[in-house]
């Protein structure tokens, strides 16, 4: 029923005049948009970009095609244009692209007035569209700055294991920022990152890829599979050990063989590390606690932390429960917790270490470039919260009771050892991170559910 209002903007660190000839050449849509949407111009070249003009394509999301007829409603080159819809699937689509002189730069503003169809069952979807649109405008965010980096002063950053979801968020704000990213990837898949390039690695022997680390300014380790992906049976722990131990281990040998030698190995932890510890708080100096996790994140610390003997800083990223749109724990929270379905796992007073993805792409950024970071990191949010505290917050966000509480009973039945992921308390605080200097984008709970579900 009613217009809403999506805006974002994005600086790059080239002339308006030259963003701008990019921008008015219709051609160049395709280049901009993610190929999962299957987009195809339909109107015969050439195409000229005027006030007036029409333009006809077509996109085809899950397969499903819609076609789209947008008018060129007004022009005004250098400073911007504005399109909107004649024929396609909104009620109304009325996009203003702004261009403006910024720092050197050009600052671009998009702001897009749109309606939804098919009143008021359209409502229903209204999330789902708000996602799929933050979806597409990162996309194009990331393929702008990719084609638009600045003319010098970009770093070189090596990411192993950057196609799962941390890694994709991090590629994404390294191009967006100008630098020349590359994944490697154990299964030659590429980036869905646009500019992000992708080599293939094995991480039981040396090859090619070794080149990619030579001369690098970082190299960050994302390797493992996911902990919580299912339960700990003896070959599923073997699984989780070599997935992280041996890329990590391949990785220092290469490091130790390669010529000009990156100066810093960012590589992820957990928190895991630490103990079962009730109310004690956490800091990194504190030791290892039993179990199994522990010992995991032990040896895979261990293995990182010969790179030191190379000359390299190594970073140890201990992180929490993640926070993030489309991934990541919360992800699989969402659909009982809409559904009314949610509430606290066991008494609900054990101590939830959270973070939002935002800090953890913000902290290995700062882990790059900050030479005062070394050695273990806490990636957590520094509001302490409970799993009680944690459930009426999520409740609170989407509007939804939470009357269901999980006996731990019930989940050590179920799960077995991996319940303590759940049921465990661990009060951890970001000393090192807070004691360097990052500042959190999102340092309070119910903001970064608030960011991670909207």
């Amino acid at each position: 029923m009613s217009v809403r209002t999506l805006r974002r903007t994005q600086r790059l660190p080239r002339p308006r005049a030259e963003v701008f000839a990019f921008f008015q050449d219709p051609a160049n849509l395709a280049k901009l948009t993610p190929p999962w949407l299957g987009f195809h111009v339909l109107t015969p070249g050439p195409l000229e970009m005027r006030a007036g003009a029409i333009f006809d394509y077509r996109v085809s999301p899950l397969g499903f095609p819609q076609y789209w007829r947008t008018l060129i409603e007004s022009y005004d080159a250098p400073n911007g244009f504005v399109d909107t819809q004649l024929k396609g699937p909104y009620k109304l689509w009325h996009h203003t692209h702004r261009f403006e002189d910024k720092d050197g730069g050009t600052l671009i503003t998009d702001e897009v007035r749109y309606e939804l169809p098919f009143q008021p069952l359209g409502e229903l979807a209204a999330g789902e569209i708000e996602r799929r649109l933050d979806a597409i405008f990162a996309y194009r965010e990331s393929a702008v700055a990719a084609l638009f980096k600045p003319k010098g002063g970009s770093m070189k950053i090596v990411i192993a294991g950057g196609n799962g979801w941390i890694g994709r968020d991090l590629s994404r704000a390294l191009i967006n920022a100008g630098h020349d990213v590359v994944v490697l990837s154990r299964t030659g898949a590429a980036s869905r990152i646009p500019g992000v390039r992708t080599r293939s690695w094995l991480v039981e022997g040396a090859g090619g890829w070794e080149s990619e680390l030579d001369g690098a300014d970082a190299v960050v380790n994302l390797c493992g599979e996911g902990v919580a992906d299912g339960p700990w049976t003896a070959a599923r722990r073997g699984r989780l050990l070599h997935s992280r131990l041996t890329p990590t281990r391949a990785l220092v040998e290469a490091l130790g063989r390669v010529e000009k030698k990156p100066p810093v190995l960012v590589n992820a932890s957990a928190v895991g590390w630490y103990a079962q510890a009730g109310e004690s708080l956490q800091a990194e100096a504190d030791a290892a606690g039993p179990g199994f996790l522990a010992d995991l994140c032990v040896r895979w610390e261990k293995e990182a932390r010969e790179a030191e003997k190379l000359g390299l800083r190594v970073v140890l990223l201990r992180i929490g429960v993640v926070l993030g749109r489309d991934g990541g724990a919360l992800a699989r929270m969402l659909i009982p917790f809409k559904l009314a379905l949610g509430g606290r796992l066991g008494d609900g007073r054990q101590h939830f270490p959270w973070v939002h993805l935002d800090d953890v792409t913000g902290l290995i950024l700062d882990a790059i470039a900050n030479e005062r970071l070394r050695g273990p990191v806490n990636a957590v949010g520094p509001e302490l919260a409970t799993n009680a505290e944690f459930t009426s917050a999520l409740g609170k966000i989407l509007r939804r009771p939470t009357p269901f509480p999980v006996p731990a009973f019930a989940l050590k039945l179920l799960l077995g050892e991996m319940s303590s992921l759940l049921l465990g308390s661990q009060k951890i605080a970001p000393a090192a991170a807070v004691g360097a200097g990052y500042r959190f984008k999102h340092p309070r709970l119910e903001d970064a559910l608030a960011s991670a579900v909207r």
